[in-house]
């Protein structure tokens, strides 16, 4: 799927402990992986490369890909940091929405002393320049009057 958007270099493995060694040692721009891995699982493959301070890429996309998709698991992705969570079977149009919401809509990251990752605070309106579900959210009119009125403070 990937090289068929034009990826010139897909690295692929199968143990989670070597793909920490690729994010670690490699230029990854993009890290896939499934929940459930053969050594340990995705899950704890996120959470240690979001978790390692000393991880120049830990700020990468990260995307878990998973089976059977229950609340749950999608909350655990969200609370080790994964950006998105993907359903098998993924669909090219799948891995192209998540991926252009990730470039075009990037969320804050949060450095927490037991969490770092995108801000788990997602909204999903489909409108991404829309008002959203939070009550403190703002809408582009009051974020609009509130320039207003620093532009006339700084006359």
């Amino acid at each position: 799927i990937l090289k068929g958007f034009g990826a010139k270099s897909v690295l692929t493995t199968t143990s989670a402990r070597d793909a920490a060694q690729l994010v670690l040692n490699q230029q990854i721009d993009v890290l896939f992986c499934d929940m459930s891995l053969p050594d340990i699982s995705g899950f704890d493959l996120i959470r240690g490369l979001r978790m390692d301070k000393k991880n120049p890429r830990r700020a990468i996309p990260m995307l878990m890909t998973m089976g059977l998709a229950t609340s749950s698991s999608v909350r655990l992705a969200r609370q080790v940091g994964a950006n998105m969570v993907l359903r098998k079977p993924v669909s090219p149009n799948a891995v192209f929405d998540r991926l252009d919401w990730i470039a075009w809509s990037p969320r804050e990251f949060c450095d927490l002393s037991d969490y770092y990752g995108p801000d788990r605070r997602v909204r999903n309106d489909g409108n991404r320049t829309g008002k959203g579900r939070r009550q403190s959210d703002v809408s582009e009119d009051d974020i609009d009057r509130l320039f207003d009125v620093a532009r006339q403070e700084t006359e």
